[in-house]
């Protein structure tokens, strides 16, 4: 059993002990009794239980604390007082007002002193009484003044018996594990085990303890694992931030590498368009010189044919026939219609990045053992299976071959990835397959160099390539005069 406490510091008890949590108002013996939830152990008063019933209903109380939820068969008043605080609540009102009623006068007069063998309050006339009784003339009976200076643990109350009001709980049955008075050992309880109440409290404390102690380092251990999760949310947290600013990063990089994929792309059909609009530009300017020329030419000779005698015929002839040859021989000649070249936009491999692009990026849990190794296979897991929902597996397999084969392989200057089926033309220039034959179906000249003639060595491969069936295909898309030219240069290839 607990040792006796000599000091007791009524503050400390009526604002941590006997106090209601809810409305905050101490307990006390009437309207504010307190009274204890089954599961929980927490304590509140029976004014603030009747509100929480009220207010829930379907006849249960979640607990103000704890949020565990009571089932109440009835009225608050069901609930068991706390004997404990109810105890208290006695003391602290004595020791507060000085005073209490007597416990065995039905006038209920001021007490004068108190029976520590039967914890009643005796005024004069009863402590007299008492005192005379042959069953209690040897009871212990000190004044109200000297029970206030008594340790706490003395300060008992009387405790009856619920079956026999008038006799006082005297044993504990061991069989039914029930308090009884000693009309029910020999009635409800006849033939049960009993002990006598020290013995079965010391006992039962001690299994209390050993409990409370097993309780303790479970929640020692809960403590630990509390501890854990709250580092554990705090990681997470942290680690939610920082994800949420690597997606954001990456896409801006995403971002910012289309940006300058789209300037770079403007850039050059800005750069390859001056320099066709330039050339252009020259032509036309030869061409007006040239027919300038002609037309001085044209005019001179008519007037002189209408004008002019045969002497000066003869005379005007070598500067007539000069002009005449310098405007057959002059800048701008071509009997062809130069091909209509322009820059076009090819959106090679868009359709993979369209396909692809909601398929960026991947997250995973991870744990601080788990390699970094196995979290960038598991992204490259997600990204494959997603290009296989659009590529063969063999198509995506050969692709990685390809691109691993060696970091510092061709790029197409056309499509600016590493060449894929590569294929050159007459001037040195190799291109992807696919990329060069799209670009020569509408123009003539390299896509680098810009040299003319990317047609001969285009057609001879395309000759190697395909029968005579594709040669005079191919010789068809040109006029006679072009026709002829290509036909003779390559008959019998």
């Amino acid at each position: 059993m607990s040792e006796p406490q000599d000091n007791v510091d009524i503050g400390a008890l009526k604002d941590t002990f006997l106090e209601c949590p809810v409305c905050v108002e101490h307990f006390n013996q009437t309207d504010r009794r307190p009274r204890l939830l089954h599961s929980c152990l927490h304590a509140f008063c029976t004014q603030c239980l009747q509100q929480l019933l009220a207010k829930e209903g379907k006849g249960q109380i979640t607990c103000p604390l704890c949020r565990q939820v009571h089932k109440i068969p009835g009225n608050p008043d069901t609930l068991p007082v706390d004997p404990v605080r109810a105890k208290l609540v006695d003391f602290v009102q004595i020791k507060k007002e000085g005073k209490a009623p007597c416990t065995d006068c039905p006038e209920g007069s001021t007490a004068e002193s108190r029976c520590q063998e039967c914890s009643v309050y005796l005024c004069k006339e009863c402590a007299y009484v008492h005192r005379r009784h042959r069953l209690t003339h040897d009871h212990p009976v000190i004044s109200l003044s000297g029970v206030l200076e008594q340790p706490l643990n003395t300060f008992a109350k009387g405790h009856f018996c619920t079956h026999h009001p008038k006799h006082q709980l005297e044993f504990y049955c061991a069989s039914d594990e029930t308090l009884c008075c000693l009309s029910c050992t020999v009635v409800e309880h006849k033939g049960h085990d009993f002990q006598k109440l020290d013995e079965a409290a010391e006992r039962r404390q001690r299994e209390l303890e050993a409990s409370m102690r097993a309780v303790n380092t479970n929640a020692q251990q809960l403590r630990q694992r509390r501890l854990s999760e709250e580092r554990r949310q705090t990681a997470i947290a942290q680690a939610q931030v920082k994800a949420k600013s690597d997606v954001n990063a990456h896409f801006a990089k995403l971002t910012n590498i289309l940006n300058e994929r789209e300037s770079h792309l403007v850039g050059d059909i800005d750069e390859r368009s001056s320099r066709m609009l330039s050339l252009s530009e020259k032509e036309v300017e030869a061409i007006d010189q040239t027919l300038a020329v002609t037309e001085s030419t044209e005019t001179y000779f008519t007037q002189a044919k209408e004008k002019a005698d045969v002497v000066e015929i003869l005379q005007m002839y070598p500067a007539i026939k000069r002009s005449l040859d310098a405007a057959a021989d002059g800048p701008g000649q071509g009997g062809l219609t130069a091909p209509e070249i322009v820059v076009t936009f090819i959106p090679t491999n868009g359709n993979v990045v369209e396909k692809l692009g909601s398929e960026v990026g991947c997250v995973s849990e991870s744990t601080d053992t788990q390699n970094e190794n196995d979290q960038l296979l598991q992204c490259l897991d997600e990204v494959f299976d997603a290009a296989l929902k659009y590529k063969t597996k063999k198509k995506l397999i050969d692709h990685f071959e390809k691109k691993s084969y060696s970091n510092e392989r061709e790029t197409c200057a056309i499509c600016e990835n590493y060449i894929v089926d590569a294929k050159g033309i007459w001037c040195g220039h190799r291109f992807c397959k696919i990329c060069i034959d799209q670009v020569l179906s509408k123009q003539t000249n390299c896509p680098v160099c810009n040299t003319n003639g990317v047609h001969v060595n285009y057609y001879e491969e395309c000759c190697e390539e395909y029968d005579g069936q594709h040669q005079n295909d191919y010789c068809e898309e040109y006029d006679g005069q072009h026709q002829n030219d290509y036909c003779e240069e390559y008959d019998g290839q």
